[in-house]
């Protein structure tokens, strides 16, 4: 018989369901934000190297039967809660309910032994959340022993079973979980198209669609490719180096899917008309010509594209044209680029790229297109090509 002055137990076995359900929320959100969101190094799971949730969401042990482990846990820990409550107001009517769970706890601890293995074993990091959850797991496996030591033996933990079985509860549990299960799959489906922060997301924004067909200018890539990419930019621009670094490298590994074009928009009022009397980097017109001027001349754009950036972007006091001859020189190129760059018929095909721009509504750099859709901002590689769909 188990008493009521165990109803402390009922009560610990109440918050650790709590915290159980919050926990395993937290890591099936965490497990769809790893897969498509932009800002999954922001999250509170992300801690160093060693301990992140990442590693582990990322990797096929965060599976059980293709769908996220977490969202089991969801359902499992819900019907928990649901029965801790009976237990608490009705605990002669429910006590089977404790053998129940000390068998299927019994399995969560060895589940989360077997898991907190391959972490430290195979993957070689600790998701934070995760041992959080595996300690639930122990101290609520720990609460049940507690609770059953008098009465516990393999008739009364089968007996229990039956009579689980035998109820409306076992329904109401059933019910319950796939509930909460179908609901996980619905949502896991609905983010990635449906949620801003997603990095599908951007195919939504029809009203932000711009034909760029016919502004082919500075290229990189298959012209026939299927998915074209193109960025806005200024060389003086430190998130434009930083998206343009990301674009190539998943150029350099996908060459025949993309074809990426440059377009110069330098925030300098000295060329740009939209600045107006601001001026944001005084050297991005000189760059964008001596960009053009090399593209004009030679077939080193790409290759020179971050030195450009690191002209642009470092030794601000330097005359730029002193910087320019060290590039063009270091480079094996010749001097007579310089001139070119400074030549009516660069500074036209600038005036006449920005004009486009201003036409187009750009107001900003970098400004990132993928197909026509604008894309808000260029994630790592491996989520680029996801966004991208490229297999």
């Amino acid at each position: 018989m188990i008493y009521i002055k165990d109803k402390k137990y009922y009560f610990l076995l109440l918050l650790l369901s709590i915290f159980a359900v919050y926990v395993s929320y937290y890591l099936f959100s965490h497990h769809i934000l790893v897969h498509f969101s932009y800002d999954v190094g922001e999250s509170l799971c992300s801690i160093n190297k060693k301990l992140n949730c990442d590693a582990a969401a990322r990797s096929s042990y965060s599976l059980f039967l293709g769908q996220p482990i977490s969202l089991w846990g969801l359902g499992f820990y819900a019907v928990v809660f649901l029965w801790s409550l009976l237990l608490i107001f009705k605990p002669e009517k429910y006590q089977h309910l404790l053998f129940v769970s000390f068998l299927l706890f019994l399995g969560s601890v060895f589940y989360s032994i077997g898991l907190g293995l391959i972490s430290w074993l195979i993957l070689k990091v600790f998701c934070p959340f995760c041992l959080v959850l595996y300690f639930i797991n122990i101290t609520t496996f720990i609460t049940l022993i507690i609770l059953c030591r008098k009465n516990l033996s393999l008739k009364r933990v089968k007996d229990s079973f039956l009579k689980l079985f035998k109820s409306k509860l076992f329904f109401v549990s059933t019910f319950l979980y796939t509930t909460i299960f179908i609901s996980g799959l619905i949502y896991e489906r609905w983010w990635p198209e449906n949620h801003p922060n997603s990095v599908l997301f951007y195919k939504n924004h029809e009203e932000k669609k711009l034909q760029l067909e016919g502004t082919n200018y500075s290229r990189f890539g298959n012209e026939n490719a299927s998915i074209r990419i193109d960025i806005f930019s200024d060389f003086q621009c430190p998130f434009c180096e930083k998206a343009h670094e990301k674009i190539l490298k998943v150029l350099d590994r996908h060459p025949n899917k993309i074809v990426v074009y440059m377009h110069n928009f330098p925030l300098d009022k000295e060329c740009n008309p939209h600045m107006g009397e601001r001026q944001l980097h005084q050297d991005a017109c000189e760059a964008a010509r001596l960009a053009l001027a090399i593209d004009e001349n030679s077939d080193r754009l790409k290759d020179l594209y971050h030195k450009l950036f690191t002209i642009g972007l470092t030794q601000k006091d330097a005359v730029f044209s002193e910087k320019a001859k060290k590039l063009l020189q270091e480079n094996g190129l010749s001097l007579s680029i310089l001139e070119k760059s400074n030549s009516k018929y660069i500074e036209s095909k600038l005036d006449y790229e920005i004009q486009e721009a201003i036409s187009l509504k750009i107001k900003q750099t970098p400004s990132v297109y993928f197909n026509g859709y604008y894309v808000p901002k260029v994630p790592e590689l491996e989520m680029l090509e996801k966004m991208l769909d490229i297999k």
